[in-house]
């Protein structure tokens, strides 16, 4: 289904929360990938380790959000992004940003933290 998706900026964190989702809900599918970046060509995107998880436990979410909350204090950066077609809800930087429904910035709806502040797109490691 690949609504859920996990990013990351090395393999060690890659291969961190792949061997805790393992153990916490070894049913679920966990499909990695590496870098696909464009340096090689002359171009800017290094791409990110990664990884799509499928058929997961309901709390899987919470568990990851809970773990990795601080994870971003210590190098270990982590981004998470669920839903399918739409983003619905991310985790970045330890903080959870969800769907605004009824916000729309240049046409698009916002992801926001619980206190009404936007998505920093500009902090998201995959996105730059």
């Amino acid at each position: 289904m690949d609504d859920f998706k996990i990013r990351f900026q090395n393999e060690e964190t890659q291969r961190k929360v792949s061997n805790f989702i393992s153990t916490i809900d070894p049913n679920s599918e966990i499909c990695l990938w590496e870098p696909d970046g464009d340096i090689e060509e002359g171009g800017d995107c290094e791409g990110t380790w990664g990884m799509f998880v499928d058929d997961y436990k309901s709390d899987l979410w919470d568990l990851l959000v809970e773990e990795y909350k601080n994870a971003h204090l210590f190098g270990d950066n982590i981004e998470m992004d669920f839903g399918e077609g739409v983003i619905e809800k991310t985790f970045l930087k330890g903080k959870e940003y969800f769907l605004n429904n009824e916000k729309k910035i240049k046409g698009e709806y916002v992801l926001e933290d619980k206190d009404g502040n936007p998505f920093p797109e500009n902090e998201s490691f995959w996105k730059n």
